[in-house]
């Protein structure tokens, strides 16, 4: 500009500037090198003003705000000063007015005393006029109501004499009366014992025959038990020496058998032939035998059963003391003295376990002698539990008894 001027003839002294203004970005071209590094430079510039404009405007928000917070924490300071003044001056007004409602309430019962004082006094007097003359009424009742009392008594005891004037007379006739019934009752007494003595003489001699037969029926019932069972326990051991007979037997002719088989294959037809026909001549030669056999085993395989339960009622009793002796029946306790046949249960089943306990030791020496138990230490017991050696199968070395053929049931139930 100042070279145009001089061009001119005119000389530039001073420039200012009046007017200044970025150019608007859409006259930029992106384009353009120059125009993008300007475009660049005025967003970086212009985000930094406006970040910058933000920072003081919160800045100053910030503080705005903590000066509002400082003003009113002071405001609420000075609420506070005056709510604890206003409340210390209301305490100290309220602390006066309560004394002085004290004060009042203090005279005002003092005044309440006196008067209800007053008042106590005057009804005292007047209580004690009412009891002074209350006294002085009850005193004139009392002796008005001795005098009638005294002369009432007076009356009574004089109707009281009498009366036991009378009643002397009365026991004095009663005495007479219970000296002549006395003596007629005890005349009554003499009689009645004299007829009761014979009474007596009558029931105890009628007891002691009915002692005597129960004894008698007791020892025949004893003895017709131990021979029934000796003969069945020889029975019965007789059958079971021929059941193992015949399995000792049948036993050794499979023997024998087996043996020729493994001998010669070609002689097994003969041999089976011979077996069965010497079994079947066993059988016809045997077969009156072998039923008496089966019959002894179908008894022998329920007798456990009976047995048990005969003797059922006596598997809980233990040490029952014996004061019972064999053959004195089962109708008579030790003492002797004889027991109604319609005792009870518990009678009957202890006199059950004593008749018993008492018969065991004949029992058990049959039974060895038999050979139905063992012959040293076998017992009833044993035949129970199905312990005994005939029972379990090893009698084989058990002494043998030639017992004699048992008898038909028939015979056995005569």
């Amino acid at each position: 500009m100042a070279n145009d001027l001089e061009k001119n003839g005119l000389e530039l002294e001073s420039v200012s500037l009046t007017g200044f203004d970025q150019t608007d970005l859409e006259f930029f071209n992106e384009n353009n090198a120059f125009d993008a590094e300007g475009r660049a430079r005025l967003a970086k510039i212009i985000e930094e003003k406006r970040k910058e404009t933000n920072d003081i405007q919160q800045e100053n928000r910030i503080l705005i705000e903590q000066r509002n917070l400082a003003a009113e924490k002071q405001s609420l300071e000075v609420k506070r000063d005056e709510e604890e003044a206003r409340l210390m001056q209301e305490q100290t007004l309220a602390f006066k007015r309560q004394e002085q409602k004290a004060e009042i309430s203090k005279q005002r019962e003092m005044k309440e005393r006196e008067e209800r004082e007053a008042e106590i006094a005057k009804n005292r007097a007047i209580e004690a006029a009412e009891i002074e003359k209350s006294r002085e009424i009850e005193t004139q009742e009392i002796a008005k109501s001795q005098a009638l009392e005294q002369a009432r008594i007076r009356q009574q005891q004089e109707v009281e004499v009498a009366e036991q004037v009378k009643q002397i007379a009365v026991a004095n006739k009663s005495e007479e009366e219970s000296a002549a019934r006395a003596k007629a009752a005890e005349a009554e007494k003499t009689k009645v014992e004299k007829e009761e003595a014979v009474i007596t003489a009558k029931l105890v001699a009628d007891a002691e025959r009915k002692k005597q037969i129960e004894v008698i029926d007791a020892q025949k019932e004893a003895e017709r038990d131990a021979v029934n069972i000796t003969v069945e326990a020889a029975a019965k051991k007789e059958a079971a020496e021929n059941t193992a007979e015949a399995i000792l037997t049948e036993a050794k002719a499979s023997a024998d058998a087996k043996m020729l088989q493994a001998e010669a294959d070609e002689k097994v037809l003969a041999v089976e032939a011979a077996g069965k026909q010497a079994l079947y001549e066993a059988e016809n030669t045997l077969k009156d035998e072998q039923i008496e056999l089966q019959k002894s085993l179908a008894m022998m395989e329920v007798l456990p059963e009976l047995i048990a339960q005969a003797v059922k009622p006596l598997e809980n009793i233990e040490g029952i003391k014996i004061l019972q002796g064999y053959g004195q029946g089962n109708g008579q306790s030790g003492s002797g003295q004889t027991v109604a046949t319609g005792s009870g249960l518990a009678d009957q089943v202890t006199q059950a376990a004593l008749s018993y306990r008492a018969n065991a030791p004949v029992v058990d020496a049959m039974l060895r002698e038999v050979g139905l138990v063992n012959g040293e230490s076998g017992t009833l017991d044993d035949l129970l539990t199905g312990k005994s050696e005939i029972l379990t199968g090893t009698a084989a070395n058990a002494p043998v008894i030639k017992a004699p053929t048992p008898p038909k049931p028939d015979a056995l139930a005569e």
